[in-house]
């Protein structure tokens, strides 16, 4: 299993979380993006997701498009791809 970095950045968007819109911009966010080769379905995606969320405290990762999103805490360093 290898894993590919996406180097190009999303455009800002707005995305809605809870009950409350959140616009994502000039944001200085402790996130990295990856996705695994083979491609995995989104059901497998969304079970890995919540294993590496549960594996590195503090650190939020989600499945979306095949591509998972590990989002830190800002003052926390991105666990290694390794």
């Amino acid at each position: 299993m290898s894993i590919h970095l996406n180097p190009v950045k999303p455009d800002p968007v707005q995305y809605f979380a809870e009950i409350f819109p959140l616009r994502i911009e000039n944001l200085n966010l402790n996130t990295t993006c990856f996705r695994l080769s083979p491609e995995i379905d989104r059901e497998i995606g969304n079970r890995l997701s919540w294993r590496f969320s549960q594996q590195f405290p503090g650190v939020i990762v989600i499945c979306h498009h095949k591509f998972f999103w590990v989002l830190n805490k800002p003052n926390l360093e991105i666990p290694s791809k390794n």
